[in-house]
C-alpha cells in the first residue's frame, strides 16, 4: 500500500475476547487482529469526537477536585502543584470535554453467526471504524 502512495494513519488492534481454540504447541495463540487505516493523501476525514468514550468516574473526580497534587519529579525535586480542568477548547486540559480518546486497542467478542462460526466480525468493532472515517454526504 505504501509503495502505491497510501499513508498508514493507524494500526488498530482488535483484541478478541473469545477466539477459536488454537492447537499450536510451538508458538503463542493468536488473540488479536490488525485493522489498518490507510489514506491516499495528507487531507482526509477523521471524526475522533464521534467515537470518544466517557471518562471514568475516578478521572472526573480527580479533575473536578479542588485539591492541587504536588508531584515529585524523577529525582525527588518538587515539580509543583498541577491543577486540572475539563475544557474541550483548552489543549492543555487533562481531560477532553467530549470524552477520552479510545486508543488503538479495542476489545470485541466475535459474533455468533447462525452457524456458530467465531470468525464473524462484531458490529461493535466495525461500526466505530466506519462512523469515524466516513464523512456523511447526505445522499
Amino acid at each position: 500500500m505504501k509503495a502505491r502512495g497510501w499513508i498508514l494513519r493507524n494500526d488498530v488492534i482488535w483484541r478478541k475476547t473469545r477466539s477459536l481454540p488454537n492447537p499450536a504447541k510451538d508458538r503463542l495463540a493468536n488473540k488479536h487482529e490488525h485493522i489498518y487505516h490507510f489514506v491516499i493523501g495528507d487531507e482526509y476525514y477523521y471524526d475522533l469526537d464521534s467515537i470518544r468514550q466517557p471518562h471514568k468516574a475516578n478521572s472526573l473526580k480527580r479533575v473536578q477536585s479542588a485539591i492541587k497534587v504536588s508531584h515529585k519529579g524523577r529525582y525527588g525535586k518538587d515539580e509543583g502543584a498541577r491543577g486540572r480542568t475539563i475544557d474541550a477548547l483548552d489543549e492543555k486540559s487533562a481531560l477532553h470535554g467530549k470524552g477520552k480518546n479510545p486508543g488503538d486497542v479495542f476489545d470485541a467478542c466475535p459474533s455468533n453467526a447462525a452457524d456458530g462460526h467465531l470468525a464473524t466480525y462484531p458490529a461493535e468493532l466495525i461500526e466505530p471504524r466506519i462512523v469515524s472515517t466516513c464523512q456523511e454526504t447526505g445522499l
